[in-house]
């Protein structure tokens, strides 16, 4: 869920496949980048971290890649913060765990589990400060975790901090793309005065390329800023000419406001929405344990993940069936 205007712009910008693959590239390793097909990437929009125990609001984007014959995850999360989480990579296992458990839920038929990269785009007051290795969370030393080494979990993610670099330092990567170059800016510049942040994005807001990001840039600058729209925009005019201020400015104004109608609309038709689909979810749960005990975990992941149609036919099934298989057999199965 989009919870604040960093996450609105993170997402404005990234969710858009040539700004994802710039940026992504650039937090890679240069032998790890080479190994995926970058022609390949999609965003995955049906798979999310959807776990109930799991009720952190985060900004994350899940993308996938091919590498070879396989097809991995890399998994986006962006954080933007006063403070750092010093339980960040515990939390990242168990976004991971969760994507797993959704992936086992929508392909019964895997045998294995696709490879998940983990990504952390940071920005706070005092930079990153804790681990990035699930190892280094643990009560051991480094001899008993040579010890333990083939038994517990072992991984790290990989981290952009975006507080300890320069701007020319994230001018350079050729990599990302100019319009992602100027989202990351904006962000790090967040909580700066209006000045610095209008004098850092001046110098690449004229550029053609950023047009599908910028109106979202000042946009930002709007919802986190105290300056009036009328002083940012002689600001802006002072950077970029006051021709393509207004312009900007204008559109900015006007998504601003209807984002901000069409989220209370959508608020409320979702909101409807979901409490109906939980609460049928809960209903079926109840009668599935109620007449074949407990449920094996894919089990549950299926019917978290289930749409209103499928919720539906499962409680009508789940009275004049005599088997878990023939309740959730597919829908569009059974309807054949």
């Amino acid at each position: 869920m989009t919870a604040t205007p960093h996450d609105a712009l993170f997402k404005a910008a990234f969710s858009k496949l040539r700004h994802a693959r710039g940026l992504l590239r650039s937090l890679l390793q240069p032998e790890l980048a080479q190994k995926l097909h970058w022609n390949t990437l999609r965003l995955e929009t049906g798979m999310t971290v959807d776990d109930e125990a799991l009720d952190e609001q985060r900004m994350d984007l899940l993308f996938s890649i091919c590498a070879g014959p396989h097809r991995v995850f890399l998994y986006v999360l962006a954080e933007h913060q006063s403070t750092v989480d010093d339980w960040m990579v515990f939390r990242m296992l168990r976004y991971m765990v969760a994507l797993w458990k959704t992936y086992r839920a929508q392909h019964p038929e895997a045998t294995k589990l696709p490879a998940i990269i983990p990504l952390v785009v940071h920005h706070s007051e005092t930079g990153w400060t804790a681990p990035v290795a699930f190892e280094d969370m643990l009560d051991a030393d480094e001899s008993l975790l040579a010890a333990f080494g083939p038994f517990i979990p072992r991984f790290k993610f990989l981290l952009e901090d975006l507080s300890v670099q320069s701007d020319d330092a994230l001018r350079s990567k050729k990599a990302m793309t100019p319009g992602g170059r100027l989202a990351i800016l904006s962000l790090k510049h967040g909580r700066d005065p209006l000045a610095v942040r209008v004098q850092v994005l001046g110098p690449d807001a004229l550029s053609p390329s950023v047009r599908d990001v910028v109106v979202s840039v000042f946009r930002y600058i709007i919802e986190t800023g105290d300056a009036t729209p009328a002083t940012l925009r002689a600001m802006i005019a002072q950077q970029i000419g006051r021709v393509a201020a207004e312009e900007i400015m204008t559109t900015a104004d006007m998504l601003r406001s209807e984002g901000m109608r069409e989220g209370e609309r959508k608020g409320e038709r979702k909101g409807k929405r979901e409490g109906e689909r939980k609460g049928k979810r809960e209903v079926l749960l109840l009668l599935l344990r109620q007449r074949f005990g407990r449920l094996p975990a894919t089990v549950t992941a299926r019917i978290k993940s289930a749409d209103t149609a499928e919720l539906d036919t499962w409680l009508r099934r789940v009275v004049v069936t005599s088997s878990l298989d023939e309740v959730l057999a597919p829908v569009a199965q059974s309807a054949a």
